[in-house]
């Protein structure tokens, strides 16, 4: 098995107003400290009924080159947090 070489983490403060990440250009692996919602797009506008992630569980995704991240808090949390978004690689 080939072992994943960590890149750079950015974080996102996560609140009921979108916040996006820088653009991207790999495969990163996603944990937030609250339930959120993300959207993967160029200037990502996420919603409430976007890509679900929830608290302290880890997602890969691989972005498109120049994508961003767009999170929100989800619906039902009220308490911001952080969403770390690593860079990934074999």
């Amino acid at each position: 098995m080939t072992p994943l070489i960590l890149h750079t983490t950015q974080t996102v403060t996560l609140t009921n107003q979108v916040r996006t990440s820088t653009s991207l250009t790999q495969t990163v692996h996603l944990i937030s400290t609250v339930p959120c919602h993300i959207q993967v797009a160029k200037e990502p506008t996420p919603t409430k009924q976007d890509f679900y992630i929830p608290a302290n569980t880890p997602t890969l995704i691989t972005p498109p080159d120049g994508q961003k991240i767009g999170a929100i808090l989800h619906l039902q949390q009220s308490t911001p947090g952080v969403l770390y978004i690593t860079g990934i690689s074999k």
